[in-house]
């Protein structure tokens, strides 16, 4: 007999349909069958979500090992409570030693509980501590490097994890220390503290006027170069703004002069090997299998397509950069020529402050000047999610004193700074070339 199946599942659709679910069905459920620790999973899923006391067991088992049970109702209503204090207080003791240690300096502290509910009926008690310390500015840079090397080694040695860090501009670094775990598939994160670290008495610190810091934002434009129309539309904003020239652009060395007229700072927009090798940084990139002599040139060529750049901050570059033997090399051309270099933080492992700290190490003063990028705008384009973006880092330079930020030349962004400048000026914050934050 002959089966025409495909007239079959023409005529039969709905059978066919729950036959492929069937199929799925099967090819889903086979791990549990065939891996019998699995089957337990879907009735302790169903419990955690039903039943208070099967979660914070589970909870317990799955992220803080290190934790307290005990039934009681906490702000989150009635429940179990997983007590993390004696760990939180654990880590901020540590911490806190080492910040001692590091600077050489007494730390300031504020420490409340608190208590968050990552599940339904569980609460989850510990401690917050903000911590802020100084270093002597006659440390500098390395100062700040061995002290937040100490204070991250402290944080792993104790229990917590670095959850976040934000370096200022060479001026100091502020870390976010937290105790986190998984339940399934879910983060369970509890911040533990902030700990602010800062140089002291230093030439170029903000002036205080009234007892408050004049609050100081700079803002780099990347990718000029390209579009000489979008160009002129920033120059017309008529602020102190930085921008950063792509060198081999079509309009790179026209771009670089026309900013400069119109009162713009320009930096060079060097392009470095980033982590994805299937990104292209363009052409004449500094590479890390490149030999030191070669990186010079690169450098000292892309400088010259530049004309008047006051430095230069990475184009990609998130290899390049954690790179220390590259960067050593980029940083000492930089320093030849009297100039400076913003790193752009594309990835968190960067070196080049370690790195800054080799080159001036066998230099007279002033050796290279360097500033980290706090944060970018754009990543998202739409006006209304650069402008959040930029309200936090208006927040930064008013809790510090200043801030570094990063942009790209798109109509987007040159729309929401144009809507966001008089909410800076109303805000006490004034607006400068890169240059005046780096030391």
């Amino acid at each position: 007999m002959h089966f025409n199946f495909e007239r079959i599942f023409k005529s039969n659709k709905a059978a066919a349909v729950i036959g492929l679910g069937l199929g799925v069905a099967i090819v889903l459920l086979a791990p549990f069958y065939f891996y019998p620790p699995l089957r337990s999973y879907p009735a302790r899923i169903y419990s955690c979500l039903t039943d208070p006391r099967s979660s914070c067991r589970l909870l317990r088992e799955l992220a803080f090992a290190h934790g307290r049970e005990e039934p009681g109702k906490g702000s989150t209503g009635k429940g179990y409570i997983v007590d993390l204090s004696e760990a939180c207080q654990r880590i901020i003791g540590a911490t806190l030693d080492a910040a001692v240690f590091s600077t050489g300096a007494g730390v300031s502290q504020k420490t409340q509980s608190q208590e968050i509910s990552p599940i339904p009926g569980v609460a989850v008690r510990g401690r917050f501590a903000e911590v802020r310390a100084s270093v002597d500015g006659a440390a500098g840079i390395p100062g700040l490097v061995r002290a937040e090397r100490l204070v991250t080694a402290a944080v792993l040695r104790s229990g917590g994890v670095v959850t976040g860090i934000r370096h200022g501009r060479g001026m100091g670094f502020e870390m976010e220390i937290g105790i986190e775990g998984r339940l399934l598939a879910m983060t369970v994160p509890m911040r533990v503290m902030t700990l602010s670290v800062r140089l002291e008495g230093i030439p170029g610190w903000p002036a205080v006027e009234g007892g408050r810091e004049a609050a100081r934002l700079a803002i780099i434009i990347d990718d000029v170069g390209y579009n000489l129309g979008e160009l002129e539309k920033l120059m017309e904003l008529g602020r102190p703004l930085t921008v950063a020239v792509l060198p081999h652009a079509p309009f790179a060395a026209e771009s670089a002069r026309r900013a400069k007229a119109g009162g713009l700072e320009v930096l060079l927009h060097l392009p470095m090997e980033p982590l994805n090798r299937a990104a292209d940084p363009g052409p004449y990139a500094v590479r890390c299998d490149m030999p030191g002599e070669e990186i010079r040139r690169v450098v000292l060529d892309n400088l010259d397509r530049v004309p008047g750049a006051a430095g230069a901050n990475n184009h990609m570059g998130s290899r390049a950069t954690a790179d220390l033997r590259v960067m050593k090399e980029v940083l000492s051309v930089l320093a030849d020529r009297g100039l400076l270099f913003i790193d752009s933080r594309t990835a968190p492992g960067s070196v080049a402050v370690e790195a800054a700290s080799a080159v001036n190490m066998g230099r007279a003063l002033p050796g290279i000047r360097l500033a980290v990028n706090d944060g970018f705008i754009d990543n998202q384009a739409d006006p209304a999610s650069i402008k959040r973006q930029i309200r936090l880092i208006e927040g930064l330079a008013l809790r510090h004193g200043s801030a570094i930020c990063i942009g790209h030349l798109r109509r987007t962004t040159i729309q929401a700074l144009r809507e966001m400048i008089p909410e800076f000026e109303k805000a006490g914050v004034r607006l400068v070339h890169v240059s005046e934050l780096v030391h």
